[in-house]
């Protein structure tokens, strides 16, 4: 999943490479299924700006954010 990769290795790919392929599930495919808290020690060591980034994420992946909303925060 490009997000994992982004997380681990940012000079890997980027955030916009993790949005173009959120972008390209087929309709329907659902994300809340896929759970963050074995993760979230990680994030949590993340420097600030990029826990943020990680959280809308997270957000759109748990239902709380759709794709436009993930759109604006992420100012694409």
């Amino acid at each position: 999943m490009p997000c994992y990769i982004w997380l681990a290795d940012p000079a890997e790919t980027s955030q916009a490479d993790v949005l173009t392929a959120i972008k390209g599930l087929a309709e329907g495919v659902k994300l809340d299924v896929l759970a963050f808290s074995e993760t979230m020690p990680f994030i949590e060591a993340l420097p600030s700006e990029r826990q943020r980034i990680v959280q809308v994420f997270v957000d759109h992946f748990e239902g709380r954010l759709d794709l436009p909303g993930l759109e604006a925060v992420l100012g694409d």
